[in-house]
């Protein structure tokens, strides 16, 4: 059996992606309308890879699923687990194309049936009531959402203090874009206007199963109908690292080139080996400037695309600068 769903999360679970969202069937014309329970509430679908330890997506497939995508799943089993009764296997994810982020859209989506998140008030709930636990999706338009920030082990984290229904919920927040947005200060920090939220709950964690923001979607529109448009991925950064130490040692010099479709940077490796890798659009640099490794980090895009940004360029006074320290310091 085949089944679709809207996409409403692309969350992070256990170094893979949690990928969940409202079932809906289509016509003809591609045109989507909200499957429901017999509460009224939407039918929700969570996607579970039979080959991965937790049954998280792995990040290859997540990738290619965005936001508001509709999806095709192929071969779909159900296994319903506790309250995890959304959960199905499939053979295979196809994205048809997407929904615009508009308020029409989104509020198709909404839970009005459920008046507390998750069977009480508390941030997590125990392990006898997750047994009997009937839903472990929601889809809500927040009351009122503040961002908060914490540092845990030299990592920010963020949590949002939600409302809804007169309660004030403290949950930590999962959305991956959601968190690169605030890292890279797209999104401010404090009280957030006119937000939907995807709620799931977590794997066991100290004995109880916690309540987490798996996405965070503000409406670009008023309006929109329920037709399917074409499938365009927005280019987002999933993560930015710096060159490990064996990376450095294994090149002999790095240096920026022209290519086909801008600038790259040519490795030279040791081994005399060369590699290219693009730059991306942050760097500073021109054509034939040696690359410094140290000020230079790798940027991975949500759709697999890997590139090189150099974060400083050294001029003459940054190398008189430096000869003058070493100098200075013997």
């Amino acid at each position: 059996m085949d089944s679709y769903f809207i996409c409403l999360a692309n969350s992070l679970k256990r170094g893979g992606r949690c990928i969940a969202g409202v079932e809906v069937t289509l016509d003809e014309e591609r045109h989507w309308t909200v499957v429901r329970k017999h509460d009224g509430s939407p039918k929700w679908i969570r996607p579970i890879d039979q080959t991965t330890e937790f049954g998280e997506i792995v990040i290859g497939e997540a990738r290619t699923i965005s936001l508001l995508s509709v999806v095709k799943l192929t071969d779909v089993v159900p296994i319903p687990q506790q309250a995890h009764q959304e959960d199905v296997h499939y053979s295979m994810m196809t994205p048809l194309g997407r929904v615009p982020a508009s308020a029409s859209a989104l509020g198709q989506f909404v839970d009005k049936v459920h008046p507390v998140i998750f069977y009480d008030t508390d941030r997590a709930i125990d392990i006898p009531t997750y047994a009997t636990a009937d839903h472990s999706l929601m889809f809500v338009r927040a009351d009122s959402a503040e961002i908060v920030s914490e540092v845990k082990e030299n990592k920010t984290r963020y949590r949002m203090l939600l409302g809804y229904n007169g309660v004030t919920y403290d949950l930590s927040v999962t959305d991956p874009y959601y968190i690169d947005a605030l890292n890279n200060g797209l999104v401010s920090i404090g009280v957030q206007s006119n937000v939907y939220v995807t709620l799931s709950l977590g794997l066991v964690y100290e004995e109880r199963h916690h309540k987490l923001v798996a996405t965070v979607i503000v409406p670009t529109s008023e309006t929109g109908g329920n037709v399917i448009v074409e499938n365009v991925v927005e280019t987002i950064e999933v993560e930015t690292r710096p060159f490990t130490k064996s990376e450095c040692k294994s090149i002999k010099r790095a240096f920026i080139v022209p290519s086909q479709d801008g600038l790259a940077v040519c490795f030279r490796r040791k081994n005399r080996g060369e590699d290219f890798l693009p730059l991306d659009g942050k760097s500073f640099g021109q054509v034939w400037d040696k690359v410094d490794l140290k000020q230079s980090v790798l940027v991975t895009y949500n759709d697999g695309v890997q590139k090189l940004r150099i974060l400083h360029r050294k001029t003459w006074k940054d190398t008189i600068t430096g000869l003058l320290h070493k100098i200075c310091n013997r």
